[in-house]
């Protein structure tokens, strides 16, 4: 409702008064509770956004929260790499590179609970958290490709990322379908986007040596497939059912990408 509206449904200028003044309060509590509840509530009644990580994290353990170092992206970055040696986090995901970006820190539960807790600033004060529900990471039943290459893999269809989720934009992604040592599948970066690239290649350990791009027309071999690879060697092997639960739109592309270059026969 529109401050006119409102205005006009207030008669004199002392209810006019009144009226703006219940107006902003309500306003000021729709903010506040919305503010409280944009993080989902634990069963850790001490913890509380705003709160630095270091004690947020120290209640998350006596809450019988794990940190979890089964499923991180590759600690590359000079910020992950401190945070894990020198305050002992391991549980660390990613930073944004600068000082005042945020971090994403993983922990998990022996129920299959999943928390992702995200910090922001050089004091790491906790801005929120979402929590989902998957394997128990304890089992280690979600390696990356660290632990298992994709020539190792079985016969099946994956789906890999560089981020730490399955779905954070700017990231890039591969999702495809194994069949011995052949993949074929697809790329894109952002969900909506629309770019995207299908391919059909070799493996080698955690490369793809691309022999044909699926173009608007017909399929187009490459000359040297090495020149175009793609090597996913520290990217995050998600639960496909990740990918399956995006969109549509990402899954009939996938269809249309392994049926179009479905006849493109490799050198022997």
């Amino acid at each position: 409702m529109s401050k006119t509206v409102t205005f006009a449904m207030c008669i004199s200028l002392m209810a006019l008064a009144a009226c703006f003044e219940d107006q902003e309060t309500t306003q000021s509590r729709q903010a506040a509770d919305q503010t409280m509840q944009s993080a989902p509530p634990l069963e850790c009644p001490e913890v509380t956004q705003g709160m630095f990580y270091e004690e947020f994290r120290s209640k998350l353990i006596d809450c019988q929260w794990i940190a979890d170092t089964t499923n991180p992206t590759s600690i590359s970055e000079d910020r992950e790499r401190r945070l894990a040696e020198t305050k002992g986090w391991s549980e660390v995901q990613s930073c944004v590179p600068t000082g005042l970006g945020g971090c994403k820190f993983k922990f998990h539960r022996n129920t299959g609970e999943q928390l992702l807790v995200t910090t922001v600033g050089e004091g790491h004060e906790v801005d929120d958290w979402e929590t989902s529900w998957g394997t128990d990471s304890s089992q280690e039943t979600t390696p990356t490709l660290s632990d298992e290459s994709i020539e190792s893999l079985l016969d099946g269809r994956y789906f890999y990322g560089e981020a730490a989720s399955p779905d954070e934009q700017g990231a890039n992604y591969a999702v495809f379908e194994k069949a011995e040592n052949v993949v074929t599948g697809l790329l894109y970066i952002n969900i909506n986007s629309g770019d995207f690239a299908c391919f059909k290649g070799e493996i080698e350990v955690d490369t793809v040596s691309i022999y044909f791009w699926l173009g608007p027309d017909e399929a187009i071999r490459l000359a040297d497939p090495n020149v175009s690879s793609i090597d996913l060697g520290g990217y995050t092997n998600f639960p496909f059912e990740s990918f399956e639960e995006l969109n549509d739109m990402l899954q009939r592309t996938l269809e249309y990408c392994i049926q179009g270059l479905e006849n493109e026969q490799l050198p022997l």
